[in-house]
């Protein structure tokens, strides 16, 4: 998620951001909602799928199936719920400039993920990231932002250790914005069903910020995957 997208929240769900697609260029979905393949990996915190927050993401998720347009969405088993903390390299990244340095193109991604995670054997990722709703957005993603001044610094500060680590940095390095997907929008949206879905996405986050002023995640992992339903943990024991 980039800052300008959520800057930019009409134009975007209705498709006409400049230099943002919609869909994106990814094609993790079809066009009916079916999961297709991409594969990659990327460094996440799961978010357990028999915690509280967990069941709570859920009971969101259901209302939001329930009020968004049908056949515009396509929604994500809770299996599948984490926050990115950092991205490493997909299928799209290949042949660019944000393709990790040293790392052979060729290979699968699960030898990729563990030459990547030598590289960070040292690193001490943060034991927990503070955070703090702070809003739902388009009927599909929680935004979420550092809880306090200091847990922006911690989260800052890991991000660009991981960036220098790794030798990975995205062109919205800086932009990046920490969320929780629980859909994927398929078709865009018309400007009436863009303000329906913003005043029940307001309503739906006043509700989950009572309940949730802080959210705190832990155990950040290097992480492969084939689709966008299954996040699958790297051995760190097996490095």
């Amino acid at each position: 998620m980039d800052i300008r997208i959520i800057k930019n929240k009409q134009k975007f769900l209705n498709d006409k951001l400049k230099g943002y697609s919609l869909k994106g260029k990814d094609k993790k979905f079809d066009s009916k909602g079916k999961a297709l393949s991409f594969s990659g990996c990327t460094i996440i915190c799961k978010i357990p799928k028999d915690s509280k927050l967990s069941k709570k993401i859920s009971n969101i998720q259901a209302l939001l199936k329930k009020f968004n347009p049908k056949r515009k969405y396509t929604y994500l088993p809770p299996s599948s719920f984490h926050m990115t903390v950092f991205d490493c390299c997909n299928a799209s990244t290949k042949n660019t400039k944000y393709w990790p340095k040293g790392i052979n193109e060729n290979k699968n991604y699960k030898i990729i993920s563990k030459e990547l995670n030598k590289r960070i054997k040292n690193f001490n990722f943060p034991k927990k990231f503070n955070l703090k709703p702070k809003m739902l957005f388009g009927g599909y993603s929680i935004i979420l932002e550092p809880f306090s001044n200091k847990d922006k610094k911690i989260i800052k500060n890991c991000r660009d250790n991981l960036s220098k680590l790794l030798k990975i940095k995205f062109e919205n390095h800086k932009r990046y914005i920490f969320h929780i997907t629980l859909a994927y929008i398929l078709k865009k949206l018309n400007f009436s069903e863009i303000r329906k879905i913003c005043e029940q996405d307001k309503k739906l986050l006043n509700k989950f910020r009572k309940e949730y002023p802080k959210i705190t995640l832990y155990n950040a992992e290097m992480t492969t995957f084939k689709n966008m339903y299954k996040f699958k943990s790297i051995n760190l024991s097996s490095q």
